[in-house]
Parts: C-alpha cells; structure tokens; sequence
C-alpha cells in the first residue's frame, strides 16, 4: 500500500539542491508528524474472545530518512490495504474504507512543506 504526498516534489527537490542536510531535517519533521498522525488516526478493532485488536495500529513502521530518501511510514500487515480503501466480504457485502493513512498524510503535509519553507529561508 502506498499512498504519495503531492504537490511537494519541487519544493522538496530545491531544498535537496541547497542543502541534503536540511533536506533530511525536514524529512524527519515530516515522517514524524506523519508517524504521530497516523498513530492516532488507525482504527483499533475491539479485543473479542476472537481477537486481539490493535494489531493495525501496533504494527505502523517508520524509517528514517537517509541520503535523498525522504522516509516511509506504513503499515506491514497483510488486511491493512483493505481497512484504508475497503473490501468486499465473503457475503458479497462491501465494507467502506477508513482512509487513516490518507487522513494522517493530509494533515502532516502542512507540517511537511512549512519546515521544506523555513529551511530553504535560511
């Protein structure tokens, strides 16, 4: 699953030309917010009898940024594609999707391009 932040690319590549120092700081504001938002943003199912619920949520991964990559967060387990865009169930219902992954990006994107802002202001 991957869902891309857009409309930063130029400003994050002009900040990678002036300096891949504060290209790698703003990175690291940005997964951060990223990591954080979508923490709070994934859905826990409830612990049943059945199972254990907060797998999702345990299971969101962050990896630093490095070089001119800009970093990642996401989620490993097998069903999270389908908590955020949704799937249809072995009765031929539909279950809509969540869209936390999305919901988190929009909201760290800001964060994102303001710290990209104040470092290409230095």
């Amino acid at each position: 699953m991957s869902i891309k932040l857009t409309g930063a690319d130029k400003l994050a590549k002009a900040l990678y030309e002036k300096s891949q120092t504060d290209f790698i700081s703003a990175c690291k504001i940005g997964t951060a917010e990223l990591f954080r938002r979508a923490k709070e943003n994934t859905p826990e199912a409830p612990t049943t009898k059945y199972h254990k619920g907060g797998k999702l949520k345990k299971d969101l991964r962050m990896e630093a940024p490095s070089g001119s990559d800009p970093g990642t967060v996401g989620y490993t387990l097998h069903y999270a594609p389908h908590v955020e865009y949704g799937h249809r169930t072995v009765n031929g219902g539909y279950v809509q999707g969540q869209h936390y992954l999305q919901k988190s990006v929009d909201e760290a994107a800001p964060v994102f391009k303001d710290a990209c802002k104040e470092a290409l202001k230095k």
